[in-house]
């Protein structure tokens, strides 16, 4: 490549370290204008700002991550590891975080649920509904948690939990 002129700028980062420069090269001898130099000035500084913005979502992104996998984490030790084996009686559960998102949602939340013993030969489910967000101020949800009795008959007036 033949070099007649050639011009350039440091490209600096938020701290004013010289990460490197912008250049422009012409094959032709010539004199830079005013113009040309404000112009490679401006260009330089938006390159710059790209760099560091760039640099500032890759940091985000992976301190986000860190948290997603955190709240995560936070999230399953709250389900017991398995329901109580209750003599006579079938039990099973399902449990739907409430984000599905593996990396999109820091929110630790959900139904939760376990049987427990009662009183004599009672056991009777528990659930509680949580949700908190990690980067706001963490909401009740919408009705208490409960511990309740097993709902009644569908015939009876009474409505379960």
């Amino acid at each position: 490549m033949k070099i007649g002129a050639w011009a350039g700028y440091p490209l600096l980062g938020p701290d004013g370290e010289v990460l490197g420069s912008f250049c422009v090269v012409d094959e032709a001898p010539r004199a830079w204008t005013a113009a040309d130099r404000a112009t490679l000035a401006t260009l330089s500084r938006s390159a710059s700002a790209e760099i560091h913005l760039r640099q500032s979502l890759a940091a985000s992104q992976h301190a986000h991550r860190l948290s997603a996998d955190l709240a995560h984490t936070l999230q399953r030790g709250l389900l017991p590891p398995a329901l109580r084996p209750v003599p006579g009686l079938d039990a099973a559960a399902a449990y739907v975080p409430a984000s599905a998102s593996a990396h999109h949602d820091v929110t630790v939340g959900g139904d939760f649920y376990d049987l427990f013993h009662a009183a004599g030969p009672t056991t009777a489910p528990s659930s509680a509904t949580s949700a908190a967000r990690a980067s706001k101020r963490p909401k009740s949800p919408p009705w208490p948690a409960t511990r309740c009795a097993p709902t009644p008959p569908r015939s009876s007036p009474r409505r379960g939990c």
